[in-house]
């Protein structure tokens, strides 16, 4: 996908200008933010990207999904935003559940899966109004399986 300009005439200008007619903020993105297995809980919680987080901009809407396995105790995942540096809010209660199997979710709760029931989850959340996000995972035990997927657009 790229950028495509478009000559038109603009008339308040009087003259002949270039538009762009593909903009790079239109454009979705979708990224594999965590698949791992076995993380230990001694090291919890983990952040992806990191700490700091991730750049929203120039995208306004997220979605999330993925799996949370844990054999022996139970996983817990939240999305948090910020708009200053340091200062982190959880936000997963805001999100829409895109499969409606998510009562906690619902509930304003974080997405937790049961020891040994896994979990396939689906959320979303149009007009983000933030500069950074980030996912916060947090492991009781130490045989688990996380695949998260997330993608951003700006429609």
């Amino acid at each position: 996908m790229s950028s495509k300009t478009q000559q038109a005439l603009d008339k308040n200008a009087e003259a002949i200008r270039g538009y762009d007619t593909n903009p790079q903020a239109m454009w979705a993105r979708t990224q594999t933010a965590w698949e791992e297995t076995n993380m230990l809980s001694g090291s919890s919680p983990f952040y992806y990207p990191d700490d700091t987080g991730m750049p929203m901009l120039p995208y306004s809407d997220l979605s999330v999904m993925g799996e949370l396995d844990d054999a022996d105790a139970l996983l817990t995942l939240t999305i948090e935003a910020s708009n200053a540096a340091g200062l982190w809010k959880d936000i997963t209660h805001s999100f829409q559940d895109d499969n409606a199997t998510l009562p906690p979710v619902s509930a304003g709760a974080s997405i937790s899966n049961g020891a040994g029931n896994p979990m396939v989850f689906a959320i979303s959340k149009a007009r983000l109004n933030y500069d950074r996000v980030r996912f916060k995972l947090v492991v009781a035990g130490d045989t688990n399986s996380v695949d998260v997927k997330h993608r951003k657009a700006a429609f």
